[in-house]
Parts: structure tokens; C-alpha cells; sequence
């Protein structure tokens, strides 16, 4: 009898890294979805780290807004879990610790990372690897969360891009920046 493993279908969510500047400035930057695809179930965030005292990826990843007050919502509704709206709140972290934690990641030699780090999934870790530096220059404070395809990111600020060429960050306009006229 031959065991298959489920496999979920390729997901149309988009990984962000959502910074904050130390004025309180808050923005986010679009990875895509290959992590999310491979991650079903914890299986890259949850990839032990080598010594018990690392943070592994799940660590720093947050609910959206949305998502925290719905499973607030849901928790006291079943009356039976002691819950509070700060068991909720954002968490802010530091990218020293995420960028090692990817580090440790890319470098993971198990028979079980090699097969789930493939080439897009590396690509975007390395992206999120040079974010984290970035921000780490700039006294930036970071989380990951996960948003759903046409969901508002309202919630994570402007979206900004990471420039190889010059490292730094820049604004990115979107498509529809320069319309006049109402909000659709």
C-alpha cells in the first residue's frame, strides 16, 4: 500500500515583512508566496534551530489585525479560555534575530530542508534575509504576516521595495497613485 502525503494547493497569500520605523512609521514590504507554499503546516517556520536558545521562523510571525480580532473574538466566545485583547497585540522584533534565524535556515543541511528549500523558496528567503539587514541599519523593528489575495493592507503602511543596487528603501507607487477621482 503506497502512502501519499497531502499536498495543498499552491496558495494565492503573499508573505510580507511589515517594518516600523523609530518614529513609529509603519510599512511593509511583499515577498510572495513560495515560502507560504512550501511552509504548509509549520514545515520551514518550525524547522528546528540548532542550539534550543535560537528562534526558529515561527517566532516572529504575526496575525493581521483582522485575523487577531477574529480569533479574539472566537476565544471569548467559547467562554471557557481566559482571554485579554493584549494576548492579541502586535509583537515588534528585532532583525538581528530574524535575520539569523533565516540564516540558520538557508544553512539548515537536514534531508527534510533540502527538500523543501527550493530554488523560489531560497530567492525569498534571501529577500527576506536583505530586508532584515536593511532594516537592521535603519534601527527598523519587524514582524511576518501572511495576507490573503485582495485582502486590505492598509493595516501594514505604504509598501516599499529594497533596492540591491543602493540597499536602502524606497517608496513604491502603485498602479493606480496617480488617479484623481474616488477610492474604489
Amino acid at each position: 500500500m503506497t502512502r501519499h502525503a497531502f499536498i495543498p494547493p499552491p496558495t494565492t497569500n503573499t508573505l510580507l515583512v511589515v517594518l516600523r520605523a523609530p518614529g513609529g512609521l509603519i510599512k511593509h514590504v511583499p515577498i510572495g508566496s513560495a515560502y507560504l507554499d512550501k511552509n504548509w503546516g509549520g514545515a520551514i517556520s518550525l524547522l528546528p534551530a540548532r542550539a534550543p536558545d535560537e528562534p526558529c521562523l515561527a517566532d516572529f510571525h504575526c496575525d493581521t489585525p483582522r485575523q487577531a480580532r477574529a480569533a479574539f473574538k472566537n476565544l471569548a466566545e467559547l467562554g471557557c479560555v481566559d482571554v485579554a485583547p493584549t494576548d492579541f497585540q502586535t509583537r515588534w522584533y528585532d532583525p538581528r534575530e530574524g535575520g539569523a534565524a533565516v540564516r540558520t535556515l538557508l544553512t539548515h543541511e537536514s534531508r527534510k530542508a533540502r527538500a523543501l528549500l527550493t530554488e523560489p523558496v531560497r530567492a525569498e528567503l534571501e529577500r527576506i534575509l536583505h530586508v532584515l539587514e536593511v532594516a537592521e541599519r535603519l534601527a527598523y523593528t519587524f514582524y511576518f504576516t501572511e495576507v490573503e489575495a485582495g485582502a486590505s493592507r492598509r493595516f501594514a503602511g505604504a509598501e516599499w521595495s529594497v533596492g540591491q543596487e543602493n540597499n536602502e528603501m524606497h517608496l513604491t507607487r502603485s498602479a493606480t497613485a496617480g488617479r484623481r477621482g474616488p477610492r474604489r
